[in-house]
Protein backbone atom coordinates (compact mmCIF):
# COMPACT_ATOMS: atom_id res chain seq x y z
CA UNK A 1 0.00 0.00 0.00
CA UNK A 2 1.85 3.63 -1.11
CA UNK A 3 2.28 5.68 2.17
CA UNK A 4 1.24 8.80 -0.03
CA UNK A 5 -0.92 9.93 -3.10
CA UNK A 6 2.84 11.13 -4.76
CA UNK A 7 3.25 7.12 -4.31
CA UNK A 8 0.10 6.18 -5.76
CA UNK A 9 0.81 8.19 -8.69
CA UNK A 10 3.90 6.44 -9.06
CA UNK A 11 2.11 3.08 -8.95
CA UNK A 12 -0.22 3.41 -11.16
CA UNK A 13 2.39 4.55 -13.70
CA UNK A 14 4.80 2.24 -13.09
CA UNK A 15 1.68 -0.47 -14.05
CA UNK A 16 0.50 2.11 -17.27
CA UNK A 17 -2.21 3.60 -15.90
CA UNK A 18 -1.34 6.62 -16.60
CA UNK A 19 -5.22 8.21 -16.69
CA UNK A 20 -5.46 7.46 -13.25
CA UNK A 21 -2.07 9.02 -12.18
CA UNK A 22 -3.29 12.04 -14.14
CA UNK A 23 -6.81 11.88 -11.78
CA UNK A 24 -4.81 11.80 -8.64
CA UNK A 25 -2.67 14.50 -9.35
CA UNK A 26 -5.38 16.66 -11.32
CA UNK A 27 -7.78 15.66 -8.12
CA UNK A 28 -4.19 16.82 -4.99
CA UNK A 29 -4.37 19.78 -7.21
CA UNK A 30 -7.41 20.96 -6.92
CA UNK A 31 -8.09 20.27 -3.28
CA UNK A 32 -4.52 22.25 -2.31
CA UNK A 33 -5.82 25.08 -4.86
CA UNK A 34 -8.68 25.36 -2.77
CA UNK A 35 -6.46 25.18 0.68
CA UNK A 36 -4.23 27.51 -0.78
CA UNK A 37 -6.93 30.24 -0.92
CA UNK A 38 -8.52 29.62 2.68
CA UNK A 39 -11.67 28.57 2.96
CA UNK A 40 -13.96 30.27 4.67
CA UNK A 41 -16.87 27.58 5.03
CA UNK A 42 -19.44 29.76 3.32
CA UNK A 43 -18.44 28.82 -0.52
CA UNK A 44 -20.09 26.18 -2.10
CA UNK A 45 -17.95 23.24 -1.59
CA UNK A 46 -18.33 19.62 -0.45
CA UNK A 47 -16.33 18.81 2.75
CA UNK A 48 -16.35 15.32 3.70
CA UNK A 49 -13.39 12.53 3.93
CA UNK A 50 -11.65 11.61 0.77
CA UNK A 51 -11.07 8.37 -0.51
CA UNK A 52 -8.96 6.91 -3.05
CA UNK A 53 -9.90 4.90 -5.99
CA UNK A 54 -7.53 1.86 -7.38
CA UNK A 55 -9.51 1.51 -10.05
CA UNK A 56 -9.70 5.01 -11.91
CA UNK A 57 -7.33 7.03 -10.05
CA UNK A 58 -10.09 9.20 -8.71
CA UNK A 59 -9.86 10.95 -5.52
CA UNK A 60 -12.09 12.78 -3.54
CA UNK A 61 -15.64 12.26 -1.81
CA UNK A 62 -17.15 8.86 -2.23
CA UNK A 63 -20.90 8.58 -4.06
CA UNK A 64 -23.26 9.36 -1.20
CA UNK A 65 -21.72 13.09 -0.70
CA UNK A 66 -20.79 14.49 2.71
CA UNK A 67 -24.01 13.20 4.53
CA UNK A 68 -22.26 9.45 4.07
CA UNK A 69 -21.11 7.49 7.53
CA UNK A 70 -17.10 7.73 7.23
CA UNK A 71 -17.40 11.14 6.56
CA UNK A 72 -16.79 12.38 10.07
CA UNK A 73 -13.22 12.54 11.05
CA UNK A 74 -14.29 11.01 14.39
CA UNK A 75 -15.58 8.26 12.72
CA UNK A 76 -13.66 4.75 13.38
CA UNK A 77 -12.98 4.12 9.38
CA UNK A 78 -11.90 0.14 10.44
CA UNK A 79 -15.37 -0.54 10.68
CA UNK A 80 -16.40 1.65 7.97
CA UNK A 81 -16.24 0.48 4.55
CA UNK A 82 -15.82 3.23 2.07
CA UNK A 83 -16.58 4.28 -1.28
CA UNK A 84 -17.95 3.74 -3.85
CA UNK A 85 -15.93 5.97 -5.92
CA UNK A 86 -17.38 8.93 -7.74
CA UNK A 87 -16.03 9.03 -10.89
CA UNK A 88 -16.46 5.20 -11.58
CA UNK A 89 -18.26 3.54 -9.21
CA UNK A 90 -16.25 1.15 -8.00
CA UNK A 91 -16.74 -0.73 -4.30
CA UNK A 92 -13.84 -2.74 -4.00
CA UNK A 93 -10.60 -1.49 -4.93
CA UNK A 94 -10.93 2.08 -2.71
CA UNK A 95 -8.96 3.12 0.01
CA UNK A 96 -9.88 6.25 2.73
CA UNK A 97 -7.68 9.16 2.41
CA UNK A 98 -6.46 10.75 5.37
CA UNK A 99 -5.21 14.45 4.84
CA UNK A 100 -2.88 15.97 7.46
CA UNK A 101 -0.58 18.80 8.12
CA UNK A 102 2.19 19.21 10.93
CA UNK A 103 0.52 21.07 14.14
CA UNK A 104 4.00 21.88 15.30
CA UNK A 105 7.74 22.84 13.82
CA UNK A 106 8.94 19.57 14.51
CA UNK A 107 6.19 17.47 12.85
CA UNK A 108 5.81 15.09 15.32
CA UNK A 109 1.57 15.89 15.56
CA UNK A 110 -0.17 16.04 12.57
CA UNK A 111 -4.10 17.35 12.57
CA UNK A 112 -6.39 15.68 10.48
CA UNK A 113 -8.01 17.71 7.58
CA UNK A 114 -11.16 17.03 5.72
CA UNK A 115 -10.97 16.72 2.04
CA UNK A 116 -13.22 19.67 0.08
CA UNK A 117 -13.90 20.09 -3.60
CA UNK A 118 -15.47 21.97 -5.76
CA UNK A 119 -19.36 20.41 -6.15
CA UNK A 120 -19.84 19.25 -9.93
CA UNK A 121 -21.16 21.43 -12.27
CA UNK A 122 -25.51 21.06 -13.26
CA UNK A 123 -26.40 19.93 -16.90
CA UNK A 124 -27.95 23.54 -17.14
CA UNK A 125 -24.55 24.84 -15.68
CA UNK A 126 -22.63 22.63 -17.64
CA UNK A 127 -24.43 23.88 -20.92
CA UNK A 128 -23.90 27.55 -20.15
CA UNK A 129 -19.98 26.84 -19.61
CA UNK A 130 -19.06 25.36 -22.59
CA UNK A 131 -21.35 27.98 -24.24
CA UNK A 132 -19.26 30.76 -22.78
CA UNK A 133 -15.93 29.07 -23.65
CA UNK A 134 -17.57 28.97 -27.11
CA UNK A 135 -18.10 32.67 -27.08
CA UNK A 136 -14.64 33.05 -26.14
CA UNK A 137 -13.11 31.36 -28.33
CA UNK A 138 -15.56 32.61 -31.41
CA UNK A 139 -14.49 35.73 -30.21
CA UNK A 140 -10.75 35.78 -30.02
CA UNK A 141 -11.09 33.92 -33.82
CA UNK A 142 -13.00 37.27 -34.77
CA UNK A 143 -10.23 39.80 -33.17
CA UNK A 144 -7.73 37.42 -34.88
CA UNK A 145 -8.92 37.74 -38.62
CA UNK A 146 -9.91 41.56 -38.34
CA UNK A 147 -6.06 42.02 -37.23
CA UNK A 148 -5.25 39.75 -40.25
CA UNK A 149 -7.43 41.80 -42.65
CA UNK A 150 -6.41 45.18 -41.23
CA UNK A 151 -2.67 43.70 -41.85
CA UNK A 152 -3.54 42.49 -45.09
CA UNK A 153 -4.95 46.23 -46.21
CA UNK A 154 -1.91 48.04 -44.62
CA UNK A 155 0.55 46.36 -46.64
CA UNK A 156 -1.76 46.78 -50.04
CA UNK A 157 -1.72 50.69 -49.19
Amino acid sequence: MPRNLHNAAELFLRVGMVDAAQNVKRNVADLLDIYSNDPDGKSNFHVGRGVVCWACGHCGIPKGGANQKGNNIKDDLDKITPGPCNKCGETEQVNWLKVTQPVDATNTKKEELPWIETPPLSEEEMKKKKEAQLLAKRNKVEEQVKRALEERERKNL
